[in-house]
Order: structure tokens, then sequence, then C-alpha cells
């Protein structure tokens, strides 16, 4: 039930919705991983969703400010920035 929600999200707001869910996730869980070590964070990730309410979480992406042209935007604003350093090292390195 949880990955269909995920998918009917996806075909609904395209492939931001999976960044809004997966940032969602993190906060939700972040005060019961910070206090976890590496291990334990890792199983917490893989293990959060099973008791997680989904309605909740989509819910609660729905007050998210974050849209596909900020996030494709900021996405474009780094790949130049990357293409300007790398052009750099060529000349000087």
């Amino acid at each position: 039930m949880f990955v269909r929600k995920i998918w009917d999200l996806f075909l609904l707001e395209g492939e931001v919705a999976f960044l809004k869910v997966a940032l969602k996730i993190f906060q939700m869980i972040e005060p019961e991983i910070i206090q976890k070590d590496y291990a334990e964070t890792l199983y917490s990730l893989r293990t959060c969703t099973h008791d997680m309410n989904i309605n909740h979480l989509i819910y609660s992406l729905s007050s998210s400010s974050l849209t596909h042209e900020k996030v494709s935007k900021t996405l474009q604003k780094e790949k130049e920035k990357q293409h300007k350093q790398e052009r750099s090292k060529s000349m000087f390195g």
C-alpha cells in the first residue's frame, strides 16, 4: 500500500515527489536516528515505513513548498557550477 501511494504521487507530481517523500521521511524519523550509531540508523531507514501512516505522510506533503521548478532550477545551477569547476581545472590543471 505504501509503495503504491508513492507511485500515485509520482504520477501526479513527477520526479519531485520522490524527493519530497524522502525528505519528509527523514524529517519524521530524525529524532529517532540522530541518537543511533551507523548500523542502527541503516536498520531504521530500512524499516521506518513499516509503521508509518501513509495517509499522514501524504497529507503532510501538501504543505511542502518544494516544486518541480525549484528542484530543476537548483539542479541546473549545480550542473553549471560543476561544469565551471571542471573547465577551470582543465585550464589550470
